[in-house]
C-alpha cells in the first residue's frame, strides 16, 4: 500500500507538476500575448504617430503653398495697384502737360495781343506825333507859304501889269 500511496503521491505530483507546467505554459502563452498586444499597441501608436506626423506635415505643406498663394496674391495685387497708380500718375502728367500748355498758349495769345495793342498804340502815337509835326511845320510853313504865294499873286500882277502897259505904250513896227 506504501508502494500504492507513493505511486499515487508520484501520480500526484506528477500531475501536480504537469498543472504547473500547463500553467507555467498558459502564463507564457499569457506573457506572449501581453507582449503581442503590447507590441500590437506600439505599432498602433507608431502608425498612429506616423499618420499625425504625415497630418501635421500635410497641413504644414497646405500652410506654406496658402502663405505663398497668399503672397503671390499680395504681390499680384500690388503690382495691379503699382500699374495703376503709375497709370493714373501718367494720365495726371497728361492732364497737366495739356493744362500747361493751353495756358502756355493762352499766354503766347494775350502777348500777341498785347504786342499787337502796344504796336497800334505806337502806330497811333507815331500817327499823332506825325500829325502833330505836319501841323508844327505847317504851322511854320504857313506864314511862308502865304508870302510866297502874296508874292506870286504880286508877280503875276505885274506880269500881267507889265504885258497890258508894254504893249499899250509900244508901237508896233
Amino acid at each position: 500500500m506504501k508502494w500504492l500511496f507513493l505511486e499515487g503521491l508520484v501520480q500526484l505530483l506528477l500531475a501536480q507538476l504537469l498543472l504547473v507546467q500547463l500553467l507555467l505554459v498558459q502564463l507564457l502563452l499569457v506573457q506572449l500575448l501581453l507582449v503581442q498586444l503590447l507590441l500590437v499597441q506600439l505599432l498602433l501608436v507608431q502608425l498612429l504617430l506616423v499618420q499625425l506626423l504625415l497630418a501635421q506635415l500635410l497641413l504644414v505643406q497646405l500652410l506654406l503653398v496658402q502663405l505663398l498663394l497668399a503672397q503671390w496674391l499680395l504681390v499680384q495685387l500690388l503690382l495691379v495697384q503699382l500699374l495703376l497708380a503709375q497709370l493714373l500718375l501718367v494720365q495726371l502728367l497728361l492732364v497737366q502737360l495739356l493744362l500747361a500748355q493751353w495756358l502756355l498758349v493762352q499766354l503766347f495769345l494775350a502777348q500777341w495781343l498785347l504786342a499787337q495793342l502796344l504796336l497800334a498804340q505806337l502806330f497811333l502815337e507815331g500817327l499823332v506825333q506825325l500829325l502833330l509835326a505836319q501841323l508844327l511845320l505847317a504851322q511854320l510853313l504857313l506864314p511862308q507859304w502865304l508870302l510866297a504865294q502874296l508874292l506870286l499873286m504880286i508877280l503875276k500882277q505885274r506880269k500881267i501889269f507889265l504885258e497890258n502897259t508894254s504893249t499899250k505904250y509900244i508901237e508896233p513896227i
